[in-house]
């Protein structure tokens, strides 16, 4: 996510979606970014192949949401 803040349509975003989805059998994984608007409405705004990971779980999903007062405050989608 942080290497993703330089990425304009992720800096400009008010909502972000990101899903980490790892391959546990090759140990390698995909991080997305989307606006947020629904599994087959959200726009991409972020796309990484990661070569290599040793991540234990299979998927984590986070949300970043943008606060006036603190930027952008990144939570899991249960606090959500």
């Amino acid at each position: 996510m942080a290497s993703a803040r330089l990425v304009p349509a992720v800096r400009r975003a008010e909502f972000e979606f990101w899903t980490l989805r790892v391959d546990l059998t090759k140990h390698c994984a995909e991080v997305v970014c989307t606006d947020g608007n629904g599994e087959r409405e959200a726009n991409i705004l972020y796309r990484q192949r990661v070569g290599y990971t040793d991540f234990p779980l299979a998927e984590l999903k986070l949300y970043a949401v943008a606060d006036s007062n603190l930027g952008k405050v990144v939570m899991l989608t249960s606090e959500y």
